[in-house]
């Protein structure tokens, strides 16, 4: 039989590979529904395209009040014991709040995505690239130290997006078939990244800036970084990661569409009936619930199989979605207020890779600090090293006193993440946790003496312009 390690990696592998979520659950684009502008069928009066919105919405709340079977058994892939019982979806006032807002913002993304731009039904005009995460709308333990981008290519066009390459250490692009979320799927079917990419010369009048092609023609079109696009191709996500992003420039973006000869226009006069509306209004109701839902199965998943304060690492074939040039470690932790969970390990250095983080993530799997002063979360060049260079890394709701404390904000249950960036054949860091009493630290604190900067010290900096 299979020990419950290997189950879980099992699991995983599985979960991910599906997307996450229930194929029943999953937004069912384009399909218009029953009834066009939404009537149930045979003589029954259609419901209007705002009742059957509200109507889907309402489901949402089952997601924050634990009413959705749990994914180990609505799957079938487990053989969970009738009657089996294990901490599910926390009920206290913090954790409720937070996943009303995960709901609401996750609608917004929805609404955007889906009502406004039409995702699953682009048409050739209408393709840019937009800014796909903020502080308020994060998910997924999207990582502290980075930016991401995303837009909704066709299959059959061809695109060149060219910009400034700014100066944030490591970039990706993504392009995939469905998204998480939206489709019962999602694949990659194509990436590169800084490492792989063709670069305009130095000293040339084009340094500084690049070039990534999308097409179904790649072969024949005798150009640089170009991603081979298939008919199912909807999603292109963009990544730029730095240790310390605060000091770093964006990448910019214009998208030509070679097809058609359109360029960046806006998602303007998109909708042409009501009835079409309001397949789009239901669709994004559905996915605030479905992407809830996935994140928070994630969070099960880990609670059910591990026990807290544990690092498990995720295998890399997991799941086609998952970004390339990259490695996790993940668990969940459970830390009272006056207790703090102390993690040693030495960092991979055969070679040095580029880019490592740490991370610590809400219950709903949003990062505690994206784009804020990097209070949560720490880099392989904001983690002070200990003399021996190895590393020590505090979680707790009190400052020990001590470098590298990672504030849970309050937070007595999450989740947790180390990411590895490049380099990813040399062998993970062996973690080891220990669960103390934070007066135990505080006892032989240094107060911060020789800590490295972990966050923007000047409140004008842009990384802060939407958060202070």
């Amino acid at each position: 039989m299979m020990n419950k390690k290997a189950l879980f990696a099992w699991v995983v592998a599985v979960m991910f590979a599906a997307g996450g979520c229930n194929e029943s659950a999953q937004v069912e684009m384009g399909t218009g529904g029953t009834g066009g502008a939404g009537g149930a069928g045979g003589n029954q009066e259609p419901q209007s395209i705002w009742k059957r919105f509200t109507d889907e919405l309402a489901k949402a709340e089952e997601v924050v009040d634990d009413l959705i079977p749990d994914p180990v058994r609505e799957t079938g892939i487990l053989p969970v014991p009738e009657g089996a019982v294990y901490d599910r979806t926390p009920q206290d006032d913090r954790n409720r709040a937070e996943g009303f807002r995960q709901l609401t913002r996750l609608l917004r993304l929805g609404l955007w995505s889906i009502a406004e731009y039409g995702f699953g039904r682009m048409g050739d005009e209408h393709s840019q690239i937009f800014l796909a995460t903020d502080p308020t709308n994060s998910t997924g333990a999207t990582t502290s130290n980075a930016l991401y981008f995303g837009m909704f290519p066709n299959g059959t066009d061809t695109y060149r997006i060219s910009g400034d390459r700014g100066t944030f250490q490591l970039i990706e692009f993504n392009l995939q078939e469905g998204r998480v979320g939206y489709t019962e799927s999602a694949t990659t079917v194509a990436f590169i990244t800084e490492r792989e990419m063709v670069f305009p010369e130095e000293g040339s009048p084009e340094e500084g800036s690049f070039e990534v092609w999308i097409s179904p023609e790649c072969q024949s079109l005798e150009v640089d970084n170009c991603l081979t696009s298939t008919p199912d191709t909807t999603w292109l996500l963009i990544r730029q990661y730095a240790t310390k992003p605060w000091k770093e420039t964006s990448m910019t973006f214009h998208v030509d569409n070679m097809t058609t000869g359109h360029g960046k226009n806006p998602a303007t006069d998109l909708i042409r009936t009501e009835a079409e509306y309001g397949e789009r209004l239901v669709e994004a109701a559905k996915f605030a619930r479905n992407l809830a839902q996935h994140f928070k199965g994630n969070q099960e998943l880990t609670r059910f199989f591990l026990n807290p304060n544990f690092l498990f690492s995720v295998d890399t074939g997991a799941g086609n979605a998952l970004p390339n040039g990259h490695t996790f470690t993940t668990g969940h932790f459970e830390i009272q207020p006056d207790e703090a969970l102390v993690i040693e390990f030495e960092a991979p250095d055969n070679p040095p890779p580029p880019f490592w983080g740490f991370q610590v993530v809400d219950y709903w799997y949003r990062p505690i600090d994206y784009w804020s002063r990097m209070e949560s979360s720490v880099s392989n060049e904001t983690a002070t090293p200990e003399s021996d260079g190895s590393y020590k890394l505090i979680m707790s709701a009190q400052d020990p006193g001590m470098c590298n404390w990672l504030d849970l904000k309050g937070y007595t249950h999450g989740g947790m993440q180390f990411r590895l960036s490049r380099d990813i054949d040399q062998p993970r860091p062996d973690f080891t946790l220990t669960l103390v009493k934070v007066a135990e630290l505080q006892a032989a604190a240094s107060n911060g003496v020789g800590c490295l900067e972990r966050g923007p010290e000047d409140p004008r900096s842009p990384w802060l312009r939407l958060v202070d």
